[in-house]
């Protein structure tokens, strides 16, 4: 799981496949929560064909610890729900960072501090 240090600007992308092929969210009704240590927030997130995008600004990070997306994928009456089991650790020291990435890819921006 990545561990990524707390206040950073954090732009998410997941991609969506069915059986190993690419599973089209086109036409379809995605709902995208970001599950933290202490609640479930609905994010409005990019789609394009199979990804799933969105920032998480690092002025809306308020707490420490795992977090995991749920996601909705509506179409018709037919409904599924996704969710990750290791999404992205926020740590309060850059001396905690690293990792790798979990079940979706995570970027931030990474700045090297000189004395």
């Amino acid at each position: 799981m990545q561990r990524i240090r707390i206040g950073n600007d954090l732009s998410v992308s997941i991609s969506i496949y069915n059986n190993g092929a690419i599973y089209d969210l086109t036409g379809k009704t995605v709902k995208l929560y970001l599950i933290s240590p202490v609640s479930k927030t609905l994010i409005t997130p990019t789609i394009n064909s199979n990804n799933i995008s969105f920032v998480f600004p690092g002025s809306d990070q308020k707490v420490c610890g795992e977090y995991n997306v749920e996601i909705e994928i509506t179409s018709g009456s037919n409904k599924n729900t996704l969710d990750s089991c290791e999404g992205f650790k926020l740590v309060d020291r850059s001396c905690k960072i690293g990792g790798d990435d979990g079940e979706f890819e995570v970027s931030s921006i990474q700045l090297d501090f000189e004395a």
